[in-house]
C-alpha cells in the first residue's frame, strides 16, 4: 500500500468535511471516515493535512471533488475505466459517508411527527442532494420555457441532465453474454436498489447504475408498504417517486387512485400522478408498479 500525496489526502480530508458539515456525518466521525476513505483507496496514510477546524469548504465542489477521487481510483486499478466505473466508486465513497437506511427513515418520521410533512420532505431532499444522489448541476442543464398555444401556456422542458451512454460500455454491452440468469435487483425501481453496488454493461445481467448512497422511506399507500426516494435526474423540482414493494408490473385501475389519493394525503404539498401502463404511450418502466410526483404546480 501507498502514502497518498498532499494533495490526494487534502481531497479526502475536505469530502470528509463537507459531510460533517452538511450533517451527513458527525464530528466524533471525522477521524473514522478519512480512514475509510484511505482504505478505499488502497492508501496507508497520510494522517489528516490540516487540523479539521482549519478545512476550507468555501471553494469546495463535491462533483469535482468526487471526479478527483475516481479518476484516482481508476489509476490505482480499483474502478473502471469508463463513466459509469468512475460513477460507481463515486456513489460508493458517498454511500460511506450517508447515515445508514434506518437512521434517515427514523429522522424522516420524526421530522413528519413534529413538524409535519413538508419539514420532512425539506430535510430528505437536502440529503439526497447533499449526498450527491440528486445530481443538482446536472439538473441545472435542463432547458425549460413557455411558449403561448390556442389552449393556454404551455410548459416545454429539455431533460439533458442525463448522461450519455459511454462507447466503451455500449462495446462492452455488445459483446457480453447473459449468463446471470435472474437479475437482481430485477429493476431500477426495486426497493433491493438501496446500498446496491452497480454492474458494468460487461456483466452478464447487463449494466446497472450504482446506488450506495441512495435512501429510500418506507411509507404505505393503501395499507400496503411502498417506498419513497427522489430522482437523481429531476423533470421538476423535488421530482420523486414512490415505488410498489412489490416487483409488479404497471397497472391502472381503482387500485392505482386509492394509492395516488392515499399519497397526496400524506404529502399534500406535492402532485403525483402515474405513466400509463400501455407500452405504446407510457414512456416508463412497465414492469415495475411506481408513481411520479414533485413539489411543482402545473
Amino acid at each position: 500500500m501507498a502514502v497518498a500525496d498532499n494533495e490526494s489526502a487534502l481531497c479526502i480530508q475536505q469530502l470528509v468535511a463537507y459531510a460533517c458539515e452538511h450533517g451527513l456525518i458527525q464530528t466524533e466521525d471525522l477521524t473514522w471516515c478519512y480512514n475509510a476513505l484511505l482504505d478505499m483507496l488502497s492508501y496507508e496514510g497520510p494522517a489528516p493535512v490540516k487540523p479539521w477546524e482549519k478545512i476550507d469548504l468555501e471553494s469546495f465542489d463535491l462533483d469535482q471533488t468526487l471526479a478527483e477521487l475516481a479518476r484516482l481510483a481508476v489509476a490505482h486499478g480499483l474502478a473502471e475505466n469508463t463513466q459509469s466505473g468512475e460513477d460507481s466508486f463515486a456513489m460508493r465513497v458517498m454511500g460511506l459517508l450517508l447515515p445508514k437506511p434506518s437512521e434517515v427513515a427514523r429522522h424522516f418520521n420524526e421530522l413528519y411527527a413534529s413538524e409535519g410533512p413538508r419539514a420532512a420532505t425539506d430535510w430528505f431532499y437536502t440529503l439526497c442532494c447533499d449526498a450527491g444522489y440528486v445530481r443538482r448541476s446536472a439538473i441545472a442543464r435542463n432547458i425549460t420555457w413557455t411558449t403561448p398555444t390556442t389552449w393556454g401556456n404551455m410548459e416545454i422542458t429539455i431533460n439533458l441532465s442525463k448522461p450519455e451512454k459511454d462507447p466503451r460500455e455500449i462495446a462492452a454491452a455488445k459483446t457480453a453474454q447473459n449468463t446471470s440468469g435472474e437479475k437482481y435487483p430485477a429493476c431500477q425501481l426495486c426497493l433491493d436498489n438501496e446500498g446496491y453496488s452497480g454492474r458494468g454493461a460487461s456483466s452478464g445481467a447487463g449494466a446497472h447504475p450504482a446506488r450506495q448512497n441512495l435512501r429510500i422511506i418506507p411509507i404505505e399507500l393503501n395499507q400496503h408498504r411502498w417506498g419513497f426516494q427522489y430522482s437523481p435526474y429531476a423533470y421538476f423540482n423535488e421530482h420523486c417517486i414512490a415505488m410498489n414493494s412489490d416487483h409488479i408490473p404497471m397497472h391502472i385501475d381503482h387500485e392505482a387512485l386509492v394509492n395516488l389519493f392515499d399519497f397526496v394525503d400524506r404529502f399534500p404539498h406535492y402532485f403525483i400522478g402515474s405513466n400509463a401502463d400501455l407500452p405504446i404511450v407510457g414512456g416508463s418502466i412497465l414492469s415495475h408498479d411506481h408513481y411520479q410526483g414533485g413539489r411543482y404546480e402545473f
